[in-house]
C-alpha cells in the first residue's frame, strides 16, 4: 500500500505540473513550492522550540486560528510555523503575524518529509480539522514528534472506518491526542480503538464570537438600505445569484446585498450584468441614485463577517452545490439562515437545522416561503435569530479545552 501511495503522490505532483501551464490556481500550487527547503532555512532560526501548525486551506486555517494566536501569546518563546495545503489558504495568509513564518506544505514524498523535518525539527506538530499526510507523519513517529489534530471531524464513510482501510487506520493510530468536533468523530475513533481523544467542540466558534463583538461601519450600506429590511446573501456562486435574482420580483420591499464568494473582476462583471439596472455595486455606488436600487453587489474583501450584523435575514451560499460556507457570523449576530440542501458535512448547520433557528431550502418555491413567513412573522423571526446566538454561546470555549491539553507538550 506504501508504494500505491508513494506513486499517486508522484502522479499529483506530475499533474499539477502539467496543469500549472493552463490553471492559475496550480501554477500558484507548483510555484510556491519551488525551492521549499532553501527558503525555509533561511527563514527560520534554528530553535529547540518551533511549533508547526498545518492547515489545508482558509477555512481550516480559520479553524486553527484561535490555537495559534493562543500560543503565540501563552508562550512568546516559541517560534511558529503555518503551512499550508491549498493555494487558497496560502495567497489569502501568507503574511500572517502571528506565524513566524508561512509557506506551503511540500508534496508528501519520503524525502521531503525528512528533509523538511532537518530543517524545522517540530518540538510539536498541529493539524487542524482533517488531512493526514502519511510519509510527514510516519517521519514525524519515527522522531517521537507529538502529533495533535484539532478541531478534528470524521464521518463514517471515510476510508479510515472501512473494512479495507487498515493501512490509513495505522497512520492515525501514530497521532498523539484528537480534540474533535462531536461525539459522532469520538465514536468513531473508538470503534477503531483510538481513545486519546476529548470532545472540545470547534474553535471557529471562539474566533466567530470574538470578531462580531468588533462593530465596524458600513455608512453606504445603511444609506442603500434606507431602514427596509435586508436580505444578506454571503459567499454566493453563479447559481445562487440566478436563484436570488429569480425571487426579487417577490419581494418588492425587500434590500438584498449579495457578497459573492469570489470578487475577481470577471465574477463580478457576470454578477452586476445578472442583477441589471437592479444593482448597485458597492464600490461604485457613492454618487448613484440608490431610491430605485434593491441589489447591493459586494466587491470588497473582508466585510462579510461584519456586514451580517445589518441583516434581518440571510442566505448562505454553496448549499446546492459542493456545500455550504459558513453559517456561523450570522448565527452569532442572531440572524435566521437560509441554504440549500448539501449542508451535512457541517455540524453547527445539523444542529441548528434541529433546532429550527437555520433553514433548509430544496428550490426556490421554499426559499419564497421561508423568506416570507419571516418578513411577515417579526416574532418568529427573532426566536429564530435567539436560537442560533444562544447556540454559539453555549458551544463556545473549545479554544481553552485545547490549550489546557497542550500544556502537557508546550511546556
Amino acid at each position: 500500500m506504501t508504494i500505491l501511495y508513494n506513486f499517486s503522490i508522484w502522479f499529483l505532483g506530475l499533474f499539477l505540473t502539467l496543469a500549472a501551464r493552463f490553471s492559475h490556481k496550480a501554477r500558484l500550487w507548483v510555484d510556491g513550492r519551488k525551492s521549499w527547503s532553501e527558503k525555509l532555512s533561511a527563514e527560520l532560526r534554528k530553535s529547540s522550540s518551533l511549533i508547526w501548525f498545518h492547515a489545508s486551506s482558509l477555512g481550516e486555517f480559520e479553524q486553527g486560528r484561535p490555537i495559534i494566536e493562543r500560543v503565540r501569546n501563552d508562550y512568546p518563546n516559541h517560534q511558529i510555523l503555518l503551512t499550508f495545503y491549498s493555494p487558497s489558504g496560502y495567497e489569502v495568509r501568507k503574511d500572517f503575524s502571528k506565524a513566524d513564518y508561512v509557506c506551503y506544505l511540500p508534496l508528501d514524498t519520503p524525502g521531503n518529509a525528512e528533509k523538511f523535518l532537518d530543517i524545522t525539527r517540530p518540538k510539536l506538530a498541529i493539524f487542524i480539522r482533517y488531512e493526514f499526510w502519511h510519509n510527514f507523519l510516519r517521519a514525524m513517529f519515527k522522531r517521537d514528534i507529538p502529533v495533535v489534530t484539532v478541531s478534528a471531524i470524521f464521518r463514517k464513510n471515510q476510508i479510515f472506518f472501512k473494512p479495507y482501510g487498515a493501512w490509513f487506520r495505522k497512520t492515525l493510530r501514530g497521532i498523539s491526542y484528537f480534540f474533535a468536533q462531536n461525539q459522532v468523530s469520538l465514536d468513531l475513533l473508538d470503534s477503531i480503538g483510538i481513545t486519546n481523544t476529548v470532545l472540545s467542540g470547534d474553535t471557529r466558534l471562539d474566533r466567530v464570537w470574538e470578531a462580531v463583538q468588533k462593530k465596524r461601519e458600513f455608512p453606504f450600506v445603511k444609506k442603500f438600505l434606507a431602514g427596509k429590511m435586508c436580505l444578506m446573501a454571503g459567499s454566493t456562486w453563479p447559481y445562487d445569484n440566478k436563484l436570488l435574482n429569480g425571487i426579487l420580483p417577490e419581494f418588492p420591499d425587500l434590500k438584498f446585498v449579495i457578497v459573492p464568494h469570489h470578487v475577481d473582476d470577471a465574477n463580478i462583471r457576470r454578477t452586476m450584468d445578472l442583477f441589471g439596472d437592479r444593482a448597485v455595486l458597492y464600490t461604485q455606488g457613492e454618487d448613484q441614485d440608490l431610491q430605485e436600487k434593491q441589489v447591493l453587489v459586494v466587491d470588497t474583501m473582508g466585510m462579510l463577517a461584519y456586514l451580517y450584523r445589518l441583516a434581518d435575514l440571510t442566505y448562505i451560499g454553496e448549499g446546492f452545490g459542493k456545500g455550504i460556507h459558513s453559517i456561523l457570523e450570522p448565527a452569532a449576530f442572531g440572524i435566521p439562515v437560509f441554504f440549500g440542501p448539501n449542508y451535512h458535512k457541517f455540524q453547527e448547520a445539523v444542529d441548528l437545522v434541529e433546532r429550527r433557528g437555520v433553514f433548509c431550502v430544496k428550490d426556490r418555491t421554499q426559499l419564497i416561503e421561508v423568506i416570507r413567513y419571516f418578513v411577515n412573522n417579526e416574532e418568529e423571526r427573532q426566536g429564530a435569530g435567539r436560537i442560533c446566538r444562544d447556540y454559539i454561546i453555549e458551544k463556545k470555549g473549545a479554544t481553552e479545552k485545547v490549550m489546557e491539553g497542550l500544556k502537557e507538550f508546550l511546556e
